[in-house]
């Protein structure tokens, strides 16, 4: 942006503090003009629904790959069958909720209702229960 003159001013000064100043600009212009022109993040926007395994993946397999704390296996239908027995409500509700050692949500905590029910038949289904 160029500085204006105005009386009493010397001209010759004005133009040598906008050179001075215009590679502030220019850098600035660029920045914005590189934001602006990016291609596309390759994550899909945070409003987009993740798929059930992909929050499984992110949350629930650190405990339910191994086990860790009593948290039944994913594909272990010997563990799974006798939560399975008490209806997949409460199975839900206790992943909403919580359980024992398991947080509320699996610590997904961007997680919704609706994703953590997701999973929760996303899983049932996987383990062949």
């Amino acid at each position: 942006m160029a500085a204006r003159v105005t009386a009493g001013e010397n001209f010759a000064e004005v133009v040598a503090v906008n050179a001075r100043i215009a590679p502030v600009g220019s850098v600035n212009v660029g920045a914005v003009a590189a934001r602006t022109n990016a291609a596309p993040a390759s994550e899909p926007p945070t409003d987009a629904p993740r798929s059930a395994e992909a929050i499984y993946e992110k949350s629930c397999a650190v405990c339910h790959a191994a086990g860790i704390a009593g948290a039944p296996r994913r594909g272990d239908t010997s563990a799974w069958a006798p939560r399975i027995a008490q209806g997949k409500a409460l199975l839900r509700q206790h992943a909403i909720d919580g359980l024992s050692a398991m947080p509320p949500r699996g610590a997904c905590t961007d997680c919704s209702d609706g994703d953590i029910e997701r999973v929760v038949e996303w899983m049932i289904a996987t383990d062949g229960s």
